[in-house]
């Protein structure tokens, strides 16, 4: 099993996330993207890599865990970025900024010490975001880099749980499925 920790997203995100990708669609043309799904739109937690069945009850119970010392939140996401910041773009997403930045900090530095000797990686920093799309290997990277700046994002939403998610990889890409939500403040829904 590939599986994950995410934050979730309200409808509202999510339309909002959409309208930014027509935009930077509008903006650049189509044949320079490789879109991610809306409903593939997700911001990662922790990624806890392959894990086989036996482990199944210990991811569970160090969710419990980590949900549980974490509080709902206001989630706020402001602006597109591209990845690298230098130069052209190969990656379009949206970075979690101010308004939830520390809680996301904080399920982590409670997440790791629970994950790690199960053989997850630390998470080294990783900015939480959100991924748009993809420059394809024959895009022009910087005219989508140049694009970005025209595009505007403020959306936010409340985060009151985190989810455990499995990934499925298929011959048209990558499927995400949520497995269980763990409410912040504790228990499983």
């Amino acid at each position: 099993m590939r599986l994950f920790l995410s934050i979730p997203l309200s409808p509202a995100v999510l339309d909002a996330l959409s309208a930014v990708q027509q935009q930077l669609v509008a903006a650049v043309g189509e044949e320079h993207l490789k879109l991610v799904k809306p409903t593939d739109f997700y911001c990662t937690l922790l990624s806890l890599g392959d894990r086989d069945a036996s482990q199944w009850e210990g991811v569970v119970d160090a969710s419990v865990v980590v949900a549980a010392s974490g509080q709902p939140f206001d989630m706020h996401l402001s602006g597109v970025k591209s990845y690298p910041k230098v130069g052209p773009a190969r990656t379009v997403l949206c970075p979690l900024v101010g308004s939830g930045l520390a809680e996301w900090q904080k399920l982590i530095g409670v997440a790791e010490p629970w994950f790690i000797p199960m053989g997850v990686p630390k998470s080294g920093g990783l900015q939480p975001h959100i991924t748009l799309a993809r420059v394809v290997p024959n895009g022009d990277g910087a005219h989508v880099a140049a694009a970005l700046a025209g595009l505007s994002l403020d959306v936010s939403c409340v985060v009151d749980h985190i989810d455990l998610m499995e990934t499925f990889l298929d011959p048209s890409g990558a499927r995400h499925e949520v497995k269980l939500q763990f409410p912040l403040g504790g228990g499983v829904a």
